[in-house]
């Protein structure tokens, strides 16, 4: 896994300009591209409007937040780690071929927040290590 400089942008696009930016901006970087909202429903809009601009088989991928308050001992459910768990690894390309695009992960601020397994322990279970 070759080492990409870690880059950081703000921008404020038309909604409709941004599926289109951020693709353009993935392809220029040759590097997965992270993409944070301020709220979980625009980065569901967002993760949306980039499936129908790239298509359902396209490399985007949204990082899900739990429902759970973050002391309540409640599990997440099924749907919600497993999007997780391909959106993280997805960024770290331990599921990409070589001729596949980089990824588009979406997250909102609250799906960042919440804690999960340390690199290391991500890839052995992944199988990535």
């Amino acid at each position: 896994m070759r080492a990409v400089p870690s880059l950081s942008f703000k921008a404020s696009l038309v909604d409709s300009a941004l599926p289109y930016w951020i693709g353009s901006l993935r392809d220029e970087l040759h590097a997965p591209v992270l993409l944070v909202t301020p709220r979980p429903e625009r980065a569901r809009r967002v993760h949306e409007d980039l499936l129908m601009w790239y298509g359902e088989e396209a490399e985007v991928y949204q990082l899900p937040e739990g429902e759970a308050l973050p002391f309540e001992r409640l599990m997440a459910d099924d749907a919600t780690t497993h999007g997780r768990i391909r959106a993280l690894s997805a960024l770290m390309g331990l599921t990409r071929e070589s001729t596949h695009p980089s990824p588009i992960v979406v997250a909102s601020l609250a799906a960042l927040s919440q804690r999960t397994l340390e690199r290391a322990v991500f890839q052995d279970a992944c199988g990535g290590g």
